[in-house]
């Protein structure tokens, strides 16, 4: 950074207050990640939701751009899942290649491994707190070798999904921060965003009975979906390159929850948000909730509405492609 000329100690004192928000910023950023750690039920040992959950906190307290946080997104699930797939196998790989022999560690405490490394090269301020989140994860293996084995694992194959997709975020605007933040706000206008759009799909899988792998392959396939449609499309921008952004992402991910959950468990968690004028709106149905919310209002004058039926079949086209991904392979 280039400062201009003037003495040496207002340039120190500039260096000084620079470092000391960045540290305060990096402290409660930690503060926070520690602190929703605690609610994490080690009883529950549901490493998948659980890191879930703790990369859409990571991502929400760094005000990731939607396009960019739907990448970084995509990258923790999938490292996730390809992790526990090269352990437990089952399913056709996309990245990462099936070993020779049988792997025997713990494939939940590798993928938590292998999320943790992607969170840390793309949140290095956030190290300490994401360490504390991995031994939590790793404290139900007894086994000090067996633990040691299952994070060196996890930790090489987080590495090689992150050096694959680390082009990428060139491309997305790697480290861009949100302008505003409405963009994080669940409750009003929740549809609008991948973060949001994430969450609201937790709700749907947790509900089911899956198996961690299960969990772990159909958060990897959503969050391939909505990187298309808020990264793929959008070129690092605020919002989805669609008209009505919303739209796109509720039809991809409904596509992929009804191939692999059924309409019943589609349909199975009520959705509540607020339309485009403010006023609350309740829906059941992933598609229909996708048109009653959006970020920007959607007016007559803009000629938009006309765009709804043509986003939400591009985004039955995305969230059909992502499901030709992570094929059973037996």
């Amino acid at each position: 950074m280039r400062y201009a000329k003037t003495s040496g100690s207002t340039v120190s004192l500039r260096k000084v207050q620079t470092e000391g928000r960045r540290n305060r910023a990096a402290h409660a950023i930690g503060r926070s990640l520690v602190a929703f750690l605690i609610l994490l039920s080690p009883a529950r040992a549901d490493v998948v939701a659980d890191w879930s959950k703790i990369a859409l906190h990571t991502v929400v307290s760094s005000e990731r751009r939607p396009a960019n946080a739907a990448l970084e997104l995509a990258m923790v699930h999938v490292a996730m899942f390809e992790t526990m797939n090269f352990i437990e196998g089952g399913y056709v790989p996309r990245f990462v290649v099936k070993p020779y022999r049988p792997v025997r560690v713990s494939s939940e405490a590798a993928a938590a491994a292998a999320a943790h490394y992607v969170l840390v090269q793309l949140h290095p301020g956030q190290k300490p707190a994401l360490d504390a989140a991995l031994q939590h994860s790793a404290a139900a293996i007894p086994d000090a070798q067996e633990k040691s084995s299952a994070l060196i694992t996890g930790k090489a194959l987080g590495a090689n999904i992150y050096a694959i997709w680390a082009s990428d975020l060139s491309t997305a605007g790697a480290g861009g921060k949100s302008k505003t933040s409405q963009a994080w706000v669940f409750t009003h206008g929740s549809g609008a965003n991948s973060v949001a759009w994430h969450w609201i799909v937790g709700q749907f899988i947790e509900a089911q009975r899956l198996s961690p792998i299960e969990s772990a392959r159909l958060y990897a396939l959503v969050s391939m979906a909505l990187s298309e449609v808020y990264g793929g499309n959008a070129q690092g921008s605020y919002k989805s390159a669609y008209a009505c952004g919303p739209c796109a992402a509720g039809a991809a991910i409904e596509v992929i929850l009804e191939s692999e959950l059924g309409l019943a468990g589609a349909s199975g968690t009520t959705l509540t948000g607020a339309s485009a004028t403010g006023a609350a709106y309740t829906s059941s149905r992933i598609r229909e909730y996708a048109r009653g919310v959006s970020f920007e209002p959607i007016s007559a004058a803009d000629n938009r509405q006309h765009s709804v039926s043509a986003d939400e079949e591009r985004g039955t086209k995305i969230g059909l492609s992502a499901l030709t991904n992570y094929k059973p392979s037996r």
